[in-house]
């Protein structure tokens, strides 16, 4: 009798081990997509070769069990690129998802190499130039701060740099894309006051006076100004933004101040 349950244990045994070794098999990775929204057709280069290695990567993993931690760490190593969306398709397949972020700010850095930034300022280069790899135009160039990495991703500068950021997203926000409007940011440190000049690409230079206060109100009421002047009042002169007795003033003259 004893021998017969044994007998029945490693025969129940058996089945659910040839059960557990058949749902493996087919819940294996056998094709790895990747979807790549990219802005540059220097990117096209780099999204094969992630996909390449997700392959190397998944390739008959389990589907079960697996998740985006390698995906995220492969495409960490390329700076332009982003995770947007890993899912598994069952039962034999992943889709990963991935984004180029737009070169939009440049920042000189040590010796000749410049910092070439997205729009939320995250750095993905460093080059010897400033231009866009989508079309080869300048990016938007900040000048008059401080800046360096510890990690080579975030850059850390000035008691300036955050402020002058930090206008330079409300603006990029506001106007739908800051680079296709503004050439140059700059920092003008004339004590007691400091001013950032952003210089727009009709002419006008838009000047906002000790951007730490209130950037965000600052940098709002500056566009709606600058948006509400005639083409022949952009092409020249000066805007200037800063903080009065009873608020933020916002004033308009024909003459340029830097």
């Amino acid at each position: 009798m004893a021998k017969k349950i044994i007998v029945i244990v490693l025969t129940v045994l058996m089945f659910i081990s040839a059960a557990c070794l058949g749902v493996a098999t087919v819940f294996r990775v056998k094709g790895v997509a990747v979807e790549a929204s990219m802005v540059s057709t220097v990117a096209e280069e780099e999204a094969l070769e992630i996909k390449q290695r997700l392959e190397v990567a998944y390739m008959r993993e389990g589907t079960l069990f697996l998740d985006d931690t390698a995906a995220q760490e492969i495409v960490e190593e390329y700076p332009y690129f982003r995770v947007t969306s890993f899912e598994k398709v069952y039962p034999d397949k992943i889709l990963v998802k991935i984004a180029e972020d737009a070169e939009v700010y440049a920042v000189k850095g040590d010796e000749e190499n410049y910092y070439l930034l997205n729009a939320q300022g995250e750095i993905l280069g460093l080059r010897t130039d400033y231009n866009n790899r989508f079309d080869q135009e300048p990016n938007l160039l900040i000048k008059g701060v401080s800046v360096n990495t510890q990690d080579g991703k975030t850059l850390t500068g000035d008691d300036c740099y955050a402020a002058m950021l930090t206008l330079l997203k409300k603006t990029d926000a506001l106007l739908g894309g800051i680079r296709r409007n503004a050439t140059e940011a700059e920092v003008i440190r004339r004590s007691p006051e400091t001013i950032i000049r952003l210089q727009m690409r009709e002419g006008l230079e838009l000047c906002i006076v000790n951007p730490q206060d209130d950037a965000d109100a600052k940098a709002e009421l500056a566009i709606d100004k600058y948006l509400s002047l005639t083409d022949a009042q952009r092409l020249d002169g000066c805007l200037i933004v800063s903080s009065g007795v009873n608020g933020i003033v916002v004033d308009y003259t024909a003459e340029k101040i830097f």
